[in-house]
């Protein structure tokens, strides 16, 4: 007996001072094969294609652009993601295992926070150590750290996790000039979360969160009520909120708006073609699929866009009502588990960090994605911890009463049990991310419904050189959603095909709706051009630049064109001012374009021939 209470505490003083380290180490080697991978999915418009973060030395091409178009036509914001993909760069150009060594520290980094901030706040060391392992290895978390533009998710939530840290360090600390040093580093912390993704706007509420937790020791008014707390916690929310509103003054700037510039896409969300009754009824719906894959996250996807998740459109459909009823669980807990600290916070904080992606509060850019689960299962991860293994019970006097062993044991075993299913779902789930081929193939087993996976597997298929295989994907895809960017796609796939005939029928009912689609134009111009009617091509290209005489796409277009023909005197005009707009480096072709110019250039220096000669 004396044995095992030595063991014990020597386990305890261990975890309370390296509790951190199997978390870290876990999480360091679980994600290791990851360095061997390419990117995948966005990593290509973010990363592969994206020439802003090409130039560390002008931070305005990634510091005051939005995430998807440098010319800021889109709502999203997130520079200092971007700006560490420009420092990946710089260091590595674009070889994926820098990005991807970045994005394993980053995992790391985020599983010794949640330890801290968990020993913290609760004084704890084992209910710690099990949530960081729970977050290290949680399946959930594949698509972030896999994924190379997932380090928006990983930069917020080590923000998150930091700018709580201080506003919780605040109140104990020693004299008013520690207090405001203490609130004032949750500035920098606000900053580094919310100026990498927009979800971190809700570290006001969370610093409010932790008013529930036990007061830090040496903390003025210990046993004061909740609302003593919070008035301490006053300087770090009023921080924090600071940086918010800089960033929506940014964003503002920025993207020409404080929340979105730009219309939701129903492939993303198909919220949006619903009214508010039934969007809220299919939000709550998807809210129970998030908590089924928090709790058993077996059967993940890459995507749940249109038609992957059938909308609620009545109240009689049972759908929604778990969602709601998980909705109202946690809330309970959160409001009414006074003698469980540790539980009552992680319920609340799983609440303020979901808000933003629940889709109840506003229409975001997506349905679903398990990405965004990221920073809420920091709150599940540390709630399952205390309530497998129970907390020091708080009693109205200020006393803690510590967790019956047995209970602990019990836990610990169950705890394990499910350990290993997250530890066997993580292995065979990432793999899955090892690049597109792989990736989009199994969205498409997976999510057959989904009209986005099929057109991902067509964009693919055409660049692999397999246009009849693309083709089928794309009619696949435009079934179901009925594409105006896959309707061109299927045009260009028959012309490769030499159905040019299709092709042309295709591309005209296409331009009866938009004449100014950049890819629509070209690919007419290329068939026209291929059929022996050049002046119509031209014709239409010059239109589109009359239309659209901002647009870097359409002017490329008819530069190449023209200079494709031997032009150069009237393509050079077109292209070399391309050079200095800034939405020419949005072009997919901008190798191209630099060609072009140096050619034109070129042919513009060479002296006229000799008439005599």
């Amino acid at each position: 007996m004396k044995s095992q209470r030595a063991l014990e505490r020597y386990v305890e003083s261990a975890l309370g001072r390296r509790g951190w380290l199997p978390a870290v180490l876990l999480a360091a080697l679980i994600y290791l094969p990851t360095l061997h991978y390419g990117f995948t999915y966005d990593d290509n418009k973010i990363i592969v294609r994206n020439p802003r973060i090409r130039h560390l030395d002008m931070p305005s091409l990634y510091l005051a652009t939005s995430w998807w178009s440098q010319t800021g036509l889109t709502s999203e914001y997130r520079p200092l993601t971007m700006a560490s993909f420009a420092l990946n760069y710089a260091a590595g150009r674009l070889e994926p295992a820098g990005y991807h060594a970045v994005n394993i520290i980053l995992h790391a980094l985020n599983c010794a926070l949640l330890w801290l901030l968990a020993a913290r706040l609760f004084r704890d060391a084992r209910l710690a150590a099990v949530a960081a392992l729970l977050f290290a290895i949680h399946p959930i978390h594949v698509e972030v750290v896999a994924g190379v533009v997932g380090r928006a998710e990983l930069l917020a939530t080590a923000g998150f996790l930091l700018g709580l840290l201080a506003a919780h360090a605040a109140p104990a600390a020693d004299g008013a000039r520690r207090r405001w040093a203490w609130s004032l580093a949750v500035l920098p912390a606000a900053a580094l979360s919310i100026f990498s993704k927009e979800h971190g706007v809700m570290l006001p509420a969370a610093i409010a969160l932790l008013a529930l937790a036990p007061p830090p020791d040496g903390a003025p008014g210990k046993a004061a009520p909740p609302a003593r707390r919070l008035a301490a916690l006053a300087p770090a929310m009023g921080a924090a909120a600071a940086v918010v509103i800089l960033y929506f003054v940014a964003r503002r700037a920025v993207t020409g708006a404080f929340l979105r510039s730009s219309p939701v896409s129903p492939l993303d969300n198909p919220l949006v073609l619903q009214h508010w009754p039934d969007r809220w009824l299919t939000a709550l719906g998807v809210a129970a699929r998030y908590g089924l894959g928090l709790v058993a996250p077996f059967n993940p996807s890459p995507d749940y866009s249109y038609q992957a998740i059938t909308p609620v459109t009545d109240a009689s459909d049972p759908i929604w009502i778990p969602g709601a009823a998980l909705f109202a669980a946690v809330l309970a807990v959160a409001l009414f588990a006074r003698r469980r600290p540790a539980l009552r916070f992680a319920a609340g904080l799983l609440l303020v960090t979901f808000a933003v992606a629940s889709n109840l509060l506003v229409t975001i850019g997506t349905i679903m994605g398990e990405r965004l689960l990221y920073l809420p299962s920091a709150g599940f991860c540390l709630g399952t911890a205390a309530l497998a293994l129970g907390e020091c019970l708080a009693t109205p006097g200020g006393r803690a009463i510590p967790p019956a062993p047995a209970r602990r044991r019990w836990g610990a075993w169950a705890l394990a049990a499910w350990g290993l299913l997250l530890l066997g779902q993580h292995a065979r789930y990432l793999p899955v991310w090892r690049n597109d081929t792989s990736l989009f193939t199994y969205t498409v087993a997976r999510v057959p419904r989904s009209a986005r996976a099929h057109f991902n597997r067509a964009y693919l298929l055409d660049r692999e050189g397999q246009p009849a295989k693309a083709l089928a994907e794309l009619r696949e895809g435009y079934q179901i959603y009925p594409d105006d960017d896959a309707f061109v796609q299927m045009g260009v796939e028959l012309a490769r095909l030499g159905r040019d005939a299709e092709a042309r029928d295709i591309f005209e009912r296409a331009l009866a709706v938009n004449e100014k689609h950049p890819q629509l134009n070209r690919a007419m111009a290329d068939l026209l051009t291929r059929g022996g009617e050049p002046a119509r091509a031209e014709a239409i290209l010059r239109r589109a630049v009359a239309l659209d005489p901002e647009s870097p796409a359409a002017r490329f277009n008819l530069g190449a064109w023209l200079a494709g023909r031997g032009r150069w005197a009237e393509s050079l005009p077109q292209l070399e001012p391309l050079l200095a707009v800034p939405g020419a480096a949005e072009l997919p072709d901008l190798a191209d374009l630099r060609r072009l110019v140096e050619e034109g250039r070129r042919h513009a220096a060479a002296p006229p021939p000799d008439p005599n000669r």
